[in-house]
């Protein structure tokens, strides 16, 4: 029985060494596939696909080894309006509620990454701290940098593909992560060429979808959806995407200085990571919340759910 295992894997290691010698060595160590004539095949898309080295830090909060969707907020200038003890507060709801990321305006970046930081070597750890725009040029960049934030979301739709591309160099040669912003499949490839590796789409779901496809798996693909949904539609939303690929999203305008912003992120990571149905039961709430008062534990489907912020 050893011989047959041992004969087995011999044969195995022998047919993986014939099928490596197929490739061509690339810079980096990466390796295109030829035709037998020796001529290299893949596109340009494929081929900076497969120059994508390793995952940004950005990458791995917002990427789980097992595939599970994660949930990153958004957090609004008008958090400005909020005494610093309440934006501490909010930012420390935000990372006891697992999210994945804040991407913030850039006037309260600098008040959450403080916060932030505080948690380096405690779990959970610090949420990764993404100005959302913000940034035109190096100088701009230098100065986010010196709030604290840990990346940059560049919009390839306002700026444009080149001076997203030299910016993101800048970023990256400063130690932060570059988030291209895309909203079509043409931007998207882009963005991959140019060696992007976390991606923010901003378009429908189906757009979203069909965008994902044209991205290679090795990068990362956050989400844009919309909070606070009419019939807490944004579960569905956030299923849709996760089934096409995506593997984070983010949701706009979550936090914005008001009563709802702690309850909706609890309740959000909850809803849209569960496993369950869209008409699984909330409990373990109390208080006055999404409308309902009450002083004990009560269940209401999600399609029930309605946030006072919002008039549907």
């Amino acid at each position: 029985m050893r011989i047959f295992f041992y004969t087995l894997a011999m044969t195995m290691a022998a047919a993986w060494w014939q099928e490596a010698s197929a490739f061509s060595v690339m810079p980096g160590g990466h390796q295109l596939p030829k035709f037998a004539g020796g001529r290299q095949v893949g596109s340009a898309l494929t081929q900076a696909a497969m120059v994508v080295t390793g995952t940004s830090k950005l990458g791995k909060a917002l990427k789980k080894p097992t595939g599970a969707l994660t949930v990153g907020f958004e957090a609004a200038s008008s958090l400005t309006s909020l005494g610093d003890s309440d934006l501490i507060t909010l930012s420390l709801t935000l990372r006891k509620n697992k999210a994945s990321a804040i991407f913030c305006d850039p006037a309260v970046v600098a008040a959450i990454a403080k916060e932030q930081a505080k948690a380096k070597g405690n779990f959970p750890g610090p949420c990764p701290v993404i100005s959302l725009g913000g940034v035109t040029d190096e100088e701009e960049l230098a100065k986010v940098q010196s709030t604290g934030a840990n990346g940059v979301v560049f919009s390839v739709a306002k700026l444009g593909h080149d001076t997203v591309a030299s910016l993101a160099e800048a970023a990256a040669a400063k130690g932060m992560d570059a988030v291209w912003e895309v909203a079509s499949e043409e931007e998207a490839k882009a963005a991959v060429e140019a060696g992007a590796k976390v991606i923010l789409v901003s378009a429908s779901t189906s757009v979203a979808a069909a965008i994902r496809e044209v991205v290679p798996k090795e990068v990362v693909a956050v989400a844009r959806v919309e909070s606070m949904q009419q019939g807490a539609n944004e579960v569905t939303d956030a299923r849709s995407l996760k089934a096409a690929g995506f593997n984070s999203v983010m949701l706009s305008e979550a936090c914005v200085g008001d009563k709802e912003d702690a309850v909706y992120a609890k309740w959000a990571v909850e809803a849209l990571t569960s496993k369950q149905s869209k008409e699984f039961k909330i409990t373990g709430m109390t208080g006055h919340v999404n409308g309902h008062y009450g002083t004990g534990t009560f269940e209401k489907s999600q399609a029930e759910v309605v946030w006072l912020r919002k008039t549907y």
